[in-house]
C-alpha cells in the first residue's frame, strides 16, 4: 500500500520529467534557431540569386535572337552582316560610354 509520501514522490518525478523535457526542448530550439535557420536563409538567398541570373541570361539571349531576326528579315532583307555591324556598333558605343562612367581615376583604360 502506498503512503501519501510515496504519491508525492511519484508526482514530483512526473513534474521533474516534464521540467527536464521542457528544458531540453528549449535548448534544442535555441540551437536550431542559431544554426540551422541562418544557414537556410543564406542558401535560400543564393538559390534566388542563381535563379535570377539564369532567368535574366535567358531573356537576354531570347531578346538578342529576336533583334537579330527582326533586323535581318525586316530592315536589311537577308544581309545578316549589316545586322551584326549595327549591333556591334551599338555595343561598342555602349561599352565606351560605360568605361567613361567609371570615373577619372580609371580613365587610363580608354
Amino acid at each position: 500500500m502506498q503512503t501519501p509520501s510515496d504519491q508525492t514522490t511519484e508526482a514530483d518525478k512526473a513534474d521533474l520529467a516534464a521540467k527536464v523535457t521542457g528544458y531540453l526542448e528549449t535548448a534544442v530550439t535555441l540551437i536550431r534557431d542559431k544554426s540551422t535557420k541562418p544557414l537556410a536563409d543564406v542558401i535560400n538567398t543564393i538559390l534566388i540569386a542563381v535563379m535570377l541570373v539564369l532567368g535574366i541570361s535567358f531573356l537576354a539571349v531570347i531578346f538578342t535572337i529576336g533583334i537579330v531576326r527582326l533586323f535581318d528579315d525586316l530592315v536589311f532583307s537577308g544581309h545578316v552582316w549589316a545586322t551584326y555591324l549595327l549591333l556591334g556598333g551599338i555595343s561598342f558605343v555602349a561599352g565606351l560610354f560605360l568605361i567613361r562612367k567609371l570615373g577619372k581615376e580609371r580613365s587610363h583604360i580608354v
